[in-house]
């Protein structure tokens, strides 16, 4: 999904966490950097996502996907 453009990519990542769980914040900084690690994103957390290519904002999409450990995840444009 796409990000929101005011928050840091951490943020954009925890999001769901957020949302969606009663995970402490740290639970959530432990699964969110775990998944930022995943895919390669450690070094730039802190960003907004204008501040990063089009790569670094899909690879924090696949991230934020990711944080609730989903069975299954559709991809509506695998090939980009």
């Amino acid at each position: 999904g796409a990000l929101f453009g005011s928050m840091s990519l951490y943020d954009n990542i925890a999001f769901p966490l957020r949302e969606h769980t009663s995970k402490s914040e740290r639970e959530i900084r432990a699964i969110v950097l775990t998944k930022a690690e995943l895919v390669g994103l450690v070094d730039h957390l802190a960003k907004l996502p204008g501040e990063v290519s089009g790569g670094m904002r899909k690879r924090a999409g696949l991230a934020r996907a990711l944080v609730l450990e989903p069975k299954i995840i559709l991809f509506d444009e695998p090939d980009s």
